[in-house]
């Protein structure tokens, strides 16, 4: 016979790896501080994300996390699906590609980085 104690947490449902790696229910000082100097926009864009999206975004180095905000819905969880090997590969391929996109000392912005091609239109 399960207990409570056997179950874990309290509406801990998932058996989903990737939602316990990186879900999370509350946002520290410095991340909510951080969420309440972004404009409505980006709150609004952060609210619509998943929490283990939500999640792992917190814990991205800055640069990472400013290059999550431009990727698609579809790139953002192929990313958090990946084995850590694999992802560490993906993100330096994005950073690669937004860095060929910027002139030196200028920062690429989210429109710069050019959508991937179709794989149908191959």
């Amino acid at each position: 016979m399960a207990t409570a104690q056997d179950q874990g947490p309290p509406g801990n449902t998932s058996s989903d790896p990737m939602e316990e790696a990186f879900a999370s229910t509350q946002m520290t000082e410095e991340q909510s501080a951080t969420y309440a100097s972004w404009p409505p926009d980006m709150q609004a864009l952060y609210d619509a994300w998943s929490a283990d999206q939500q999640g792992y975004y917190w814990t991205l180095p800055p640069e990472r996390a400013e290059l999550f905000w431009r990727l698609s819905t579809e790139d953002r969880m192929s990313l958090m699906r990946m084995d850590d090997t694999t992802r560490e590969r993906a993100w330096t391929m994005i950073e690669a590609q937004a860095a060929s996109q910027a002139p030196e000392g200028e920062t690429v912005e989210p429109d710069d980085i050019p959508e991937p091609p179709d794989p149908e239109g191959l």
